[in-house]
């Protein structure tokens, strides 16, 4: 099987994806669980820098925290849009 034949080394005879059939998610329930995970991972960080010394070097930690920050509301915004029910009028 190769892309010539007008499909790729994944797909099966019958031309599907491999485990396309296996239960999934819906979207808002990955979503959130990928904002806690980024909650976690913001409250992590911030704990984690109160009790260690911060480099010489350059604030490192305040980008992290800021790009968390800008993900977690990335994703919330994410959420609001696909929950919504937009009218065409």
């Amino acid at each position: 099987m190769n892309t010539k034949e007008g499909f790729w080394y994944c797909q099966n005879e019958g031309q599907t994806i491999a485990n396309s059939d296996i239960p999934k998610l819906p979207v808002l329930a990955t979503n959130i669980i990928y904002i806690i995970s980024l909650l976690a991972l913001f409250f992590f960080t911030k704990i984690r820098d109160k009790y260690r010394k911060r480099d010489e070097k350059g604030d490192t930690v305040t980008i992290q925290l800021w790009l968390i920050g800008v993900a977690i509301t990335n994703l919330i915004i994410t959420v609001i849009v696909v929950c919504i029910q937009w009218s065409s009028t």
